[in-house]
C-alpha cells in the first residue's frame, strides 16, 4: 500500500526569476523544487527524527548543497509564512511527532516515531511576510479532531499558517487523517480545526499563524482532489501523466508569492505509516505527498485511495 502524488495548479507567472539549484548532484536537495519569487527553501534533517537548526547552521552547507536557497535568504528577524513543506523518513514509520516551528532565529523540525532512532529530513518553503506582521501561536490538547481558539483579528485580516507541532501522547501509530486550517462560516471568535488521527488518540498541538492586512493579499483560492487506484496512469518519480489533473486547474492565475491557509490529507482505506508527507510547489502547480513505504522501483506508483485539499493566499 503506497500512495500517489497528485497535482493541482495554483498558478503563477512570477515577476521574479526562478532561483535554480546550483548544480546537478545526488543529494535530495537537488531533486526538490527550487524557491520561487521571494520564497526561501530550507533543507532540514534530523538523525533521530527531531532537531532544532539554528541560524548559523541554516546559513551553512550540507553535502555540497546550500541548506537555504538562495543562500542567506533565511533571516532571524523576519516572520515567514509556509508556502509548502515536505518531510520524509527512510522506509516509512509509524508516527508520533510531526513539526516545523519558527523559534528565535531557528527552525525546529520533526517527523519521528516512538523510539526516535530513525533519520528524517525534508524541506520547507518560507515566504517573508510584510514588516510588522506578528508571529502568533495557539496550543491545545486534542483527541482526534479539535478546535483551537485564536487571537481576535481586525476586519479584513487574513490568517495564514507559519508552523505546526503535533505530538501524540504515549506511543506512535498509523495516520489516517492529517489537517490544519481555519474554521470558516462561524460568527464566533477565530478558530483553527486540527485533525490528526487513525483512531481518536490524544495529542498535544501547537499551531503558528499570522494575520495579514487586507492590503497585503491579492486573492485566495483552494483546490480539492480525490484519487482512486490507477496503476497504469503514472510511471517513475520523473514522469507525470500530462492529462491529470483537469486542464482547467493548469491555468495561470497571476503573480505574487503563495502562502498556505490550510492543508488536509486523508487516506480512504484506513491508517498507514508514513514515508512522505507534505505539499510541494513546482512552478505553477502543487504536488501533494501522502504515502507509506514501497520499493524504489515502484515509488509513486499509486495504490491507496487518497483525498487532499490545500488553501492559499497570493501576496501582492
Amino acid at each position: 500500500m503506497f500512495l500517489r502524488y497528485l497535482v493541482f495548479l495554483a498558478g503563477l507567472a512570477m515577476a521574479q526569476p526562478v532561483v535554480a539549484q546550483e548544480a546537478p548532484c545526488e543529494h535530495a536537495a537537488c531533486r526538490a523544487s527550487p524557491a520561487f519569487g521571494a520564497a526561501c527553501r530550507v533543507y532540514l534533517d534530523a538523525p533521530d527524527g527531531d532537531a532544532t537548526l539554528h541560524r548559523s547552521v541554516l546559513g551553512g552547507r550540507v553535502g555540497g548543497v546550500s541548506r537555504a536557497v538562495p543562500e542567506g535568504c533565511y533571516r532571524a528577524d523576519r516572520v515567514y509564512g509556509l508556502q509548502g513543506w515536505r518531510f520524509n523518513t527512510r522506509g516509512g514509520h509509524k508516527i508520533r511527532h510531526v513539526k516545523v516551528l519558527q523559534q528565535d532565529g531557528s527552525l525546529s523540525f520533526a517527523l519521528a516515531d516512538h523510539n526516535g532512532e530513525d533519520f528524517a529530513d525534508g524541506f520547507v518553503w518560507l515566504v517573508p511576510l510584510p514588516e510588522g506582521v506578528v508571529l502568533r501561536s495557539a496550543q491545545a490538547d486534542c483527541r482526534g479532531a479539535c478546535r483551537i481558539g485564536l487571537a481576535p483579528k481586525a476586519a479584513g485580516e487574513v490568517m495564514v499558517l507559519a508552523g505546526f507541532d503535533l505530538r501524540r501522547d504515549g506511543n506512535d501509530g498509523h495516520v489516517r487523517r492529517f489537517a490544519v486550517g481555519p474554521v470558516t462560516g462561524t460568527a464566533t471568535a477565530p478558530e483553527l480545526r486540527v485533525d490528526f488521527r487513525d483512531d481518536d488518540f490524544a495529542y498535544a498541538v501547537e499551531v503558528q499563524y499570522a494575520y495579514l492586512p487586507a492590503g497585503a493579499v491579492a486573492g485566495a483560492g483552494d483546490v480539492a482532489q480525490s484519487y482512486a487506484r490507477n496503476d497504469g496512469g503514472f510511471g517513475t518519480a520523473t514522469v507525470r501523466n500530462p492529462s491529470f489533473p483537469d486542464p482547467a486547474l493548469r491555468a495561470e492565475t497571476g503573480e505574487g508569492d503563495l502562502v498556505l491557509r490550510f492543508f488536509a490529507f486523508a487516506f480512504g482505506n484506513g491508517g498507514h505509516f508514513l514515508e512522505d508527507i507534505g505539499i510541494e510547489r513546482r512552478m505553477g502547480e502543487y504536488e501533494a505527498w501522502f504515502q507509506d513505504n514501497q520499493g524504489r522501483g515502484e515509488r509513486r506508483h499509486p495504490d491507496d485511495p487518497f483525498d487532499w485539499r490545500v488553501g492559499f493566499v497570493r501576496l501582492r
